[in-house]
């Protein structure tokens, strides 16, 4: 039995015209025969979801006979994350003409925020999810990476956060440059940071320190 088919490429090579190439064709004021041959031969994409396309989705396309298209970017973070707020950014960019809006949430409930996203979305809507992996997993909890520090890495990485050197730290916890140094090295090794600046990033995104706490 042949398997389902899932994109507009494979309806294209086929010689089908789909609703969403009807629909696109209307739009960019095409030939459905013309979506449907750019399509085939890859100059011409229809970014639509299987499951965004059967709710909110209006199909647009992207390529070179079509219309040049705008993005926009929304997202929340850990200082702020709200769903309401993410849906109206969400409607005032397409209400200003936004073809497509990226979400680049870091913070908060992201998956909670991103279905209510989609689900509210007329455009399609993109991701980064490495993002999400930095701010913690998929259920936007840090518990389990913090668990990997120490008590001491974790006082360390948050004076480190708060704008210290190592030298300010060892006198801050009355050790040696060298030991703060490696209570750094060692917490940027368990959380995988690949420098000192995205420690910071780490410690503010997972709420070890608060957003409000001014540096020292």
């Amino acid at each position: 039995m042949e398997r389902a088919a899932r994109t507009q490429m494979h309806h294209a090579r086929r010689g089908e015209i789909t609703d969403a190439m009807r629909f696109v064709a209307e739009r960019e004021d095409l030939a459905p025969e013309t979506v449907r041959d750019e399509i085939a031969i890859g100059r011409l994409i229809i970014p639509a979801n299987v499951h965004h396309l059967a709710g909110a989705l209006e199909p647009m396309a992207i390529g070179k006979v079509a219309r040049v298209k705008i993005n926009a970017n929304i997202g929340n973070s850990q200082v702020s994350s709200d769903v309401n707020g993410e849906i109206e950014k969400l409607q005032v960019a397409v209400k200003y003409g936004a073809d497509t809006v990226m979400d680049l949430s870091t913070g908060g409930n992201i998956d909670g925020i991103r279905r209510a996203i989609i689900a509210a979305s007329p455009v399609p809507i993109g991701t980064v999810p490495i993002y999400q992996a930095v701010q913690g997993g998929p259920d936007g909890k840090w518990d389990k990476q913090l668990e990997e520090l120490t008590a001491r890495q974790r006082e360390v990485m948050a004076l480190v956060a708060r704008g210290l050197t190592n030298h300010e730290i060892a006198e801050r916890l009355v050790i040696s440059p060298a030991t703060a140094r490696t209570h750094v090295s060692r917490a940027m090794v368990k959380l995988h940071a690949r420098d000192r600046a995205q420690l910071v990033v780490l410690a503010y995104e997972s709420g070890l320190v608060p957003p409000a706490m001014r540096l020292a």
